[in-house]
């Protein structure tokens, strides 16, 4: 189903592996621990997330990267630092001061306290933190799991 259909993109399936880490003099980097894994996200309205989180690479690998995608464009997100755009083939790059919204989220959550604004919607930090309960259950059982 396109993403286009108006359903919600929430997780229904999702399915996480943990990836073997190179053992080193640093016991957290055992092949045994969460460092290191991948999960695939699959939603209701047809889209799918890839997600690899992993403690291995070099230092001067920008620490977190998003990359998005959508027919005819693609979003690379470095350190919430630079943003790229890929449309229409040109490439657009904005770059900002390292901002991951938590002064703004800090912000509308004492907004919301003093009835200054309204709150987001219970819904959508509930379906988060099931995705989030979801995924380290996969990791933990080995096997996909429906979520719907």
């Amino acid at each position: 189903m396109p993403a286009s259909s108006g359903k919600k993109a929430r997780p229904r399936l999702i399915v996480a592996r943990t990836c073997p880490s190179r053992p080193s003099g640093n016991a957290a980097f055992s092949s045994t621990s969460l460092q290191s894994f991948s999960a695939t996200l699959r939603c209701a309205n047809g889209a799918v997330a890839s997600i690899v989180y992993t403690a291995n690479g070099d230092a001067s690998l920008p620490k977190e990267r998003l990359e998005g995608y959508s027919p005819g464009v693609a979003v690379v997100i470095d350190d919430f630092r630079q943003l790229d755009i890929y449309a229409g083939g040109k490439k657009k790059t904005v770059k900002q001061r390292s901002d991951k919204g938590h002064g703004a989220q800090l912000e509308n959550f004492l907004g919301a306290v003093a009835g200054r604004c309204e709150a987001p919607p219970t819904e959508s930090y509930l379906a988060s933190t099931r995705a989030t309960l979801a995924l380290a259950e996969s990791l933990r059982i080995g096997m996909p799991l429906d979520i719907a």
